[in-house]
């Protein structure tokens, strides 16, 4: 069935499933981004959040001292489509579609005009990695996306992604996340959703 055009039929399909997966004793939960499940269910990010905000769809929450509040949800209340989606390690920033408000857009554009960032990328791009000094860079820079960054169903995998990268000193992976949070084309394409149906 198609994500898009998913009736009120489809999605109360979908919960009787969940609750059916939840009444099973034996079943073992896998505990995963709401992005990821919705990819490995072939469902939109959407109908995801709408599962778990009504308490529906099995969803924990951690936080610690390490890393910001993150959402999970159970992967296995549900069948999986496709495997691969619940790898952690196959998740390619590239491939994910940011829906960017505009304080986290504001903060990434923000962070890309310091002076910290120029030093980050021209360090990196020479090859230093994991120094003192790319740590201090990054923590500079996570401190500002952090406060900006909600950890809502559609953003909470990005959150969880970038403090990662941020506490273990990749700069590889930051860079890379802080760019497509920032782009010009994401910012376009939210702001084409914000528009008045007058505006030319």
């Amino acid at each position: 069935m198609a994500a898009q055009t998913m009736s009120q039929a489809d999605i109360n399909a979908l919960k009787k499933k969940i609750e059916e997966a939840k009444a099973d004793e034996g079943r073992k939960a896998k505990w995963v981004y709401p992005s990821m499940a919705a990819k490995a269910w072939g469902l939109t990010e959407e109908i995801v959040d709408e599962l778990a905000a009504d308490g529906t769809l099995p969803m924990k929450v951690v936080e610690n001292d390490q890393e910001p509040k993150v959402t999970y949800v159970d992967a296995f209340c549900l069948p999986v489509k496709d495997e691969s989606a619940l790898r952690w390690g196959l998740a390619e920033v590239e491939n994910i579609t940011y829906k960017v408000a505009q304080p986290v857009h504001a903060a990434a554009a923000e962070v890309m005009a310091m002076p910290e960032w120029d030093e980050l990328v021209k360090r990196h791009d020479e090859g230093e990695r994991w120094t003192d000094r790319t740590q201090q860079l990054l923590d500079v820079m996570g401190k500002k996306m952090e406060v900006v960054l909600p950890n809502t169903g559609n953003t909470a995998g990005v959150n969880g992604i970038l403090m990662h990268a941020v506490h273990t000193n990749d700069a590889t992976e930051a860079i890379r996340i802080i760019r497509a949070l920032g782009s010009k084309r994401s910012h376009a394409s939210k702001e084409k959703d914000n528009k008045e149906p007058d505006e030319e």
